[in-house]
């Protein structure tokens, strides 16, 4: 019975833990552009979601459109593949940020 309680709180603990790929973190201001396009597609969108809040203005709608970050990440990758030492917030700038007019 003692047996069976240890086995079931310790399945429960590791239910609750998150999966290692919580655990990773970014620093973006070091991240190049080959760094991206080298990512897996799991990591390429995490970092555009964290892109379009970043290059979000406060007078912006609060709607994400996926389509627009889609579009927006491939659009990125091949600017990347041709800059690969470009830091990626330098890249990502021109095609996220609204001040340089390519908003699509």
């Amino acid at each position: 019975m003692l047996a069976r309680m240890v086995a079931a709180v310790t399945l429960g603990f590791a239910l609750m833990a998150p999966p290692s790929g919580f655990a990773q973190e970014i620093d973006i201001t070091s991240l190049k552009c080959g760094d991206f396009v080298k990512s897996s597609q799991e990591t390429a969108t995490n970092v555009m979601l964290w892109l379009s809040g970043y290059f979000t203005y406060e007078d912006d709608p609060p709607i994400i459109n996926f389509s627009k970050i889609s579009n927006k990440e491939n659009q990125l990758k091949q600017y990347c593949a041709d800059n690969p030492l470009l830091p990626l917030l330098d890249a990502s700038e021109i095609f996220m940020d609204k001040k340089y007019g390519k908003e699509k």
